[in-house]
């Protein structure tokens, strides 16, 4: 049950490796933890937690909207890499109001949630990873 919390309290979830960074969205929080791995949690809206499958869409009946499940606790985030493994750590993560960026040690950057106005750095219907290819170009990679 959520509930608002007046008074700061100790965060459950992480298992106890330390936080590196924090970021909150309008609705959601992301914590990228020193050993690499991301953790997501709130509001799941637009798939901007990272932890929606694809492959195991839900659609609400009679509107056809996809149905995507809160997360009032920290949930581990598992990136798609179209690249060798294994993937390489988180360093920064930034969550927008509906959409999260997270930065690869490598200097990849993986997008997701609300593509409004181009806010994931691709156009619609392109891949959701973009960063600098063999070539060093900035051009999308491609899997």
């Amino acid at each position: 049950d959520a509930r608002d919390e007046p008074r700061p309290r100790l965060l459950e979830g992480a298992a106890g490796v330390p936080a590196a960074v924090v970021s909150t969205g309008g609705m959601h929080t992301l914590i990228a933890l020193q050993d690499g791995s991301v953790l997501s949690f709130g509001w799941a809206g637009p798939g901007h937690l990272g932890l929606e499958d694809p492959d195991e869409e839900l659609f609400e009946p009679g509107t056809g909207a996809q149905v995507l499940e809160d997360q009032l606790v920290p949930q581990i985030v598992r990136l798609c890499d179209p690249g060798p493994s294994p993937l390489p750590s988180v360093r920064w993560v930034a969550a927008g109001a509906q959409h999260t960026l997270m930065v690869l040690d490598d200097g990849r950057v993986f997008s997701c949630g609300q593509n409004r106005m181009g806010a994931l750095g691709f156009p619609p219907a392109e891949p959701k990873m973009f960063g600098s290819g063999e070539d060093g170009d900035d051009d999308f990679n491609v899997g």
